[in-house]
């Protein structure tokens, strides 16, 4: 059985829903976006909001990736930085929870927070306090954590720290790793588009993106950016929310629909896709039956609260 490891942000979330939109209006938030703020900023947004309704959970893009994959049933390990604080060992407990091998780097700083703000139409706003998690470095990458791994699943929010990124890479490498690549976010594909454009066709061999991402990168649409970046790697997968996915390999194209049901929170759920869809790539299915696995997985996720997996 195939071994995954994830490197990314070790982050606490918090799932905070919305009666209207007023409280967006007032700390100007862009509606579905993502804006990082300071600890005192947070802390006040803490305060202000009801939260008698939230949901905590352990989150990060690769985080819950892995905790996905671990949930299937394949072994894997998580690289993150965390506090040595309470936010910190739930961190911990969380990941030992899910059978996923905690590989935590520890930082003075204290554990990065999310507060995801789920409106009526059950789209998320997040409020990101990076803490220890933005602290990961290259030098906390160690040969020895990826011996042993098969597959390397790495997160966009990674890319920006071009250290850490290409030592990752790297070791992956050195150690026969494939990898996977999720792009994360369009503003970060937009300031690092060269340093991607170099990296992906000697690194990668999966990539995801959404329509934004392939659009940052590309300048084009699905369709032709699907074909573009297909020729850099063996495989490009382009989520499309409840529209589901498509994917191709070479010449091969293939799609799969979104399971209707009944959307509460959509936080996680583009990482809960790339969890099917690597589970079932990594155990040799095709194309077709990883897209399917990769929406069954993401519809599960979209009925609850948070990233927590029963």
């Amino acid at each position: 059985m195939p071994r995954v490891l994830g490197i990314g942000n070790a982050l606490m979330d918090t799932i905070v829903p919305l009666a209207d939109e007023r409280l967006l209006s007032e700390w100007k938030l862009v509606k579905g976006g993502m804006q990082v703020v300071s600890l005192d900023i947070l802390e006040d947004m803490h305060r202000l909001a009801d939260t008698a309704g939230m949901t905590r959970s352990v989150g990060g893009s690769a985080c819950n990736a892995i905790r996905g994959i671990a949930h299937l049933g394949l072994q894997t390990g998580f690289i993150g930085k965390v506090g040595r604080d309470e936010t910190g060992e739930r961190v911990l407990t969380e990941l030992q929870h899910s059978k996923v091998q905690p590989l935590l780097r520890y930082s003075r700083a204290r554990t990065g927070e999310v507060l995801a703000f789920v409106t009526q139409d059950s789209e998320r706003t997040l409020v990101t306090f990076l803490g220890a998690s933005g602290t990961l470095n290259a030098s906390d990458l160690r040969e020895e954590d990826f011996v042993g791994y098969d597959h390397l699943h790495l997160e966009g929010y990674t890319v920006p720290n071009h250290d850490l990124f290409l030592r990752a890479l790297d070791l992956a490498e050195r150690c026969h790793l494939t990898v996977s690549l999720d792009l994360s976010n369009d503003d970060i594909v937009d300031m690092n588009r060269e340093l991607l454009g170099r990296v992906i066709p000697q690194y990668i061999d999966i990539l995801f993106a959404n329509e934004l991402e392939i659009r940052a990168f590309t300048g084009r649409d699905i369709d032709i950016g699907l074909r573009e970046l297909s020729q850099l790697c063996e495989v490009v997968v382009v989520k499309l929310g409840a529209r589901g996915a498509v994917a191709r390999r070479g010449t091969h194209e293939a799609c799969s629909n979104g399971v209707p049901v009944c959307c509460v929170d959509s936080t996680g759920s583009g990482d809960m896709f790339a969890a099917g869809f690597l589970y079932s790539h990594l155990m040799e299915q095709s194309l077709e039956e990883s897209l399917a696995h990769g929406n069954q997985m993401a519809s599960e996720i979209i009925q609850v609260y948070g990233t927590g997996i029963s």
